[in-house]
Parts: C-alpha cells; sequence; structure tokens
C-alpha cells in the first residue's frame, strides 16, 4: 500500500443486521470518513450497500491504513450501535 497504489476494500455487516443504505447511516459514515484522515487514510470513493461498503482507499502505508481503518471503524460502529445497538461490523476487512 502507498499513496500511488489504492486499494479496493470491502467491509461486511454480520448476517442478519439492518441496511446500511438508510440516510442517517451515510451522514456518520461521512463524519467518520473525515476523521479517519488525521490517521493517514483516505477514502477516494465508497458505495455503501444493504450489508456491506465498498471503499478505495489510498494511505501512506500500512500502518497508516491499519489506524485509518481502526478508526474509522470505531467511529462509524459508535454511530450504528447508538442506533440498533449491539456489534454489527465483522472485525476484519478484506483488501
Amino acid at each position: 500500500i502507498g499513496s500511488r497504489h489504492p486499494a479496493l476494500i470491502t467491509w461486511k455487516l454480520k448476517p442478519g443486521m439492518v441496511s446500511l443504505r438508510h440516510p442517517r447511516f451515510l451522514a456518520e459514515f461521512r463524519k467518520a470518513v473525515g476523521i479517519a484522515k488525521k490517521f493517514g487514510l483516505r477514502v477516494i470513493h465508497f458505495s455503501i450497500q444493504f450489508d456491506h461498503i465498498h471503499l478505495f482507499v489510498e494511505a501512506n502505508d500500512g500502518r497508516s491504513l491499519a489506524s485509518g481503518m481502526r478508526s474509522l471503524g470505531a467511529r462509524f460502529g459508535k454511530a450504528i450501535r447508538k442506533a440498533i445497538g449491539g456489534r454489527f461490523l465483522r472485525d476484519q476487512y478484506n483488501v
């Protein structure tokens, strides 16, 4: 991973969860993306589907990718947990 090599990331929900395509979730996701920039993760494009999210991201290195994804997951997860309760994202993502 490097700033000239974007990565496609697919982040899946646990089975049986509610749809991510609610407007409130989109607003929270955008806020989380803005904060993840502080960790060196740049989200170039994203697509929120019913049960997963596709992200095209750039990061300076692997450490920035990991830190940015942790930040993104923690902040977005907190907002979703507030709305629906419980854990909803799988603990891993695919690069």
